[in-house]
């Protein structure tokens, strides 16, 4: 009780006009934006990093897992393909002078091909010279189908799933741990 997350399941069926080619280009199945900052003064005025998120965990199938660290690779294109993949990108505590701190909180989505043989792979890119804009997405996260693929029906089974980081102490007001009712003393 009180923990701050969040899970669904569900469906995505894609359904396209042609093959997926030079043409056309790599099919984006979804985009996760986010931003990291790199080098800027907290609360505490030190020098760091911070920002929504921190990396990238990426699952293909059930044996190989990388990790996706932007400011220490801008571009990241693995070579691995699986007909499942979870992206995984934890939160972060963004803590720049310039903003309220806060903790935001892990995304994970899992694609699992359905019926088909559809190879994912995964694209991470970080717009570095954006480093500073708080303001600003500069992470983009995407797994793909890469060209060549023929094949036009695509399904797949979803889940997603998001949690607060240990340290978000902070508890939703219709927990009934704090929030008027707690402090009213009309809280369960």
């Amino acid at each position: 009780r009180g923990d701050k997350k969040v899970r669904g399941e569900g469906k995505y069926n894609i359904h396209l006009d042609t093959d997926v080619t030079s043409t056309t280009g790599d099919l984006h199945l979804y985009k996760l934006a986010s931003n990291v900052l790199h080098g800027v003064t907290g609360h505490t005025r030190a020098i760091h990093d911070t920002g929504d998120m921190k990396t990238c965990g990426v699952t293909f199938g059930e044996y190989t897992h990388l990790t996706w660290d932007p400011i220490k690779d801008h571009a990241f294109f693995p070579q691995e393909f699986s007909n499942d993949i979870t992206v995984d990108c934890s939160g972060a505590y963004n803590d720049d002078e310039r903003t309220n701190a806060a903790y935001k909180p892990s995304l994970a989505v899992e694609l699992r091909s359905v019926g088909g043989d559809v190879p994912m792979t995964f694209a991470g890119s970080f717009s570095n010279w954006l480093d500073k804009d708080y303001w600003l997405d500069n992470i983009g996260v995407t797994p793909l189908v890469r060209v060549p693929s023929s094949v036009r029906t695509q399904h797949y089974a979803v889940t997603i799933w998001s949690k607060a980081l240990p340290g978000d102490k902070k508890k939703l007001d219709d927990d009934g741990e704090d929030g008027p009712a707690a402090e009213s003393g009309r809280g369960p």
